[in-house]
């Protein structure tokens, strides 16, 4: 009910439909009941209003009933059928897909975990190999190198090249 008090001039607000109609079939409480029955008796615009929703009530228990038979109980009741038959094979269809695409982000994300250990491997692995590709020339000239009494001879011997790469061997 959304009947208001008087407002600061001593007015009511007007009644809206809803309270009317409320009034007509009798859901409003007994306080509520006698309030609108005194607005109605000081209001006649609040009595026309009153009336008319009487009159379309009572217009509405003129308006002749269809009658249904057991044919179009049965036709509404197979729609039903196959409309909740449909709802069931949407929601399985959706299921599987869901449960696809889970999968699919799942492997996606396993292959990326594994594509990523196996290369931060292979670059830890790799390490060492880079090390002794840089020291190579070092090595090769290791037992050259431990025959010598200081630094200073071995750089005049680079100095004169003869150091110098082996020829390739054709193989």
């Amino acid at each position: 009910m959304t009947i208001e008090p008087r407002n600061d001039n001593g007015s009511q607000p007007p009644v809206a439909d809803d309270d009317l109609v409320a009034y007509l079939d009798g859901e409003l409480n007994p306080e509520l009941s006698r309030d609108i029955e005194r607005r109605l008796a000081d209001d006649p615009e609040l009595r026309k209003r009153l009336l008319q929703h009487q009159r379309a009530w009572e217009l509405l228990d003129e308006v002749p009933q269809p009658e249904v038979d057991e044919g179009f109980t049965r036709s509404t009741i197979e729609m039903v059928a196959v409309t909740a038959a449909d709802d069931v094979e949407r929601h399985q269809r959706h299921a599987v897909r869901q449960r696809r695409l889970t999968w699919g982000v799942a492997a996606a994300c396993w292959l990326a975990l594994a594509a990523g250990g196996y290369a931060v491997t292979a670059f830890l692995l790799a390490r060492p190999n880079r090390q002794l590709a840089r020291d190579l020339p070092i090595i090769e000239h290791l037992n050259a190198y431990r025959n010598a009494d200081n630094i200073a001879f071995l750089r005049s011997l680079a100095d004169e090249n003869l150091f110098t790469a082996e020829p390739d061997d054709g193989l």
